[in-house]
């Protein structure tokens, strides 16, 4: 084998900028690890349900690694939050409701 081992990537929950995300009001998305840390095969993102917040049940095109059901509801009186870890590339998400 060649080569140098990969850079391990450091990031500070500061650094993470929010953006909105379509598919359902008072849900935010933030990219963890992506094209600004060259990650060759998959994104982690974290999401951000506000409270009240929902996503609906869907399926997605592409591979998902996620630590929870695929649809969220936040009931609680705090924000919450899960991560998801997904391949490079364009994805379609069907909304099943």
């Amino acid at each position: 084998m060649s080569g140098s081992a990969p850079t391990p990537h450091v990031r500070r929950a500061a650094d993470v900028e929010y953006e909105p995300v379509e598919l359902a009001e008072g849900l935010q998305k933030g990219v963890l690890l992506g094209e600004d840390q060259r990650t060759p095969n998959f994104d982690m993102r974290r999401f951000v349900l506000e409270p009240g917040a929902r996503v609906p049940r869907h399926t997605n095109e592409v591979e998902h690694e996620q630590f929870v059901e695929h649809w969220y509801r936040n009931d609680a009186d705090v924000q919450g939050s899960f991560l998801c870890v997904v391949p490079k590339g364009d994805d379609r998400i069907t909304i099943h409701e």
